[in-house]
């Protein structure tokens, strides 16, 4: 007993040493391995002027581009610029040439449809609207004869319940002629004495 004891004292003492042995390494490892940060990039944002040397020309955007900034310079401090070169470009440069292009888009697709209408409608387009026309008249009087012919069958099946009604009437009127008849008759037969 006192051997399995140590024994059990033994084996708990090395897992004990061996989870130590393995949390130093651990720690040691997290701090022998340096951390990579990646920098942060700060972006700067300010308001400028460009200004000749000579004299001072004031440059702004439309109304519509209030807010937007500079995307890319195109000439450097002290090039000389001619009329209608480009100096700078907005950031908004890309998304206004979309407009652009989605506009010119709609006035061709306005445009064809306007030289459609101005042309008239062809013969093919007049034939094919004249044949669905025609269809639809043709469909029309179907469903009306279908019609028709459904009140006529509720019409004869009304009538012919109403006929066999009545004769379901007079067969039944028959039956209570004969019947009183025959009571009369057996009152008649009691009263004389026949019948007791």
């Amino acid at each position: 007993m006192i051997t399995l004891l140590i024994a059990a004292t033994a084996i708990t003492g090395g897992i004990i040493a061996y989870g130590i042995y393995q949390f130093g390494l651990v720690g040691q490892t997290e701090k022998s391995e340096p951390v990579e940060t990646t920098p942060n990039i700060q972006k700067v944002a300010a308001l400028g002027r460009l200004e000749p040397e000579a004299e001072v020309i004031s440059l702004f955007a439309p109304l519509a581009l209030d807010g937007d900034r500079i995307a890319k310079i195109l000439v450097k401090e002290g090039d000389r610029v001619k009329a209608g070169q480009v100096v700078a470009i907005l950031d908004a440069r890309d998304r206004l040439q979309t407009a652009v292009l989605q506009a010119q888009q709609q006035v061709r697709v306005a445009q064809a449809k306007l030289a459609q209408v101005q042309a008239g409608a062809k013969a093919g387009e007049i034939q094919a609207q004249q044949a669905s026309v025609e269809r639809l008249q043709a469909q029309s009087q179907g469903d009306r004869t279908a019609q028709q012919e459904a009140i006529f069958r509720i019409e004869a099946q009304w009538e012919g319940d109403r006929i066999a009604q009545e004769a379901t009437i007079k067969k039944l009127e028959a039956e209570l002629k004969n019947a009183e008849a025959e009571y009369q008759r057996y009152q008649q037969l009691y009263s004389q004495g026949a019948v007791g």
